[in-house]
């Protein structure tokens, strides 16, 4: 091996402790501030002035979509998601 693999070798398993412990400390966060923060999202109703399925031209072709928190789910991985139900407001006024 010369000198520049050797390097190279050397780099790649410092880069491998320090992603591992950047991973650490984002996982203390999450655990700590985020989950309970988003946790207590649940039951809450949101409100989002949304159109994806045209191309708008003016105000009146938006409408509303409305999305309420139903469940918690933490998944194995790093990551999560909410449950949730959601209309728009056409269905309501209708």
């Amino acid at each position: 091996m010369n000198k520049t693999n050797k390097r190279l070798k050397k780099l790649k398993t410092q880069d491998v402790k320090i992603r591992n412990e950047i991973n650490k400390i984002e996982e203390e966060e999450i655990n700590k501030v985020q989950k309970p923060r988003l946790k207590a999202m649940i039951g809450q109703c949101f409100v989002y002035r949304n159109n994806c399925h045209s191309c708008p031209k003016n105000k009146k072709d938006y409408w509303n979509n409305f999305k309420k928190i139903l469940e918690w789910i933490d998944t194995k991985e790093r990551g999560f998601y909410f449950k949730r139900a959601w209309t728009n407001a056409t269905k309501l006024l209708a």
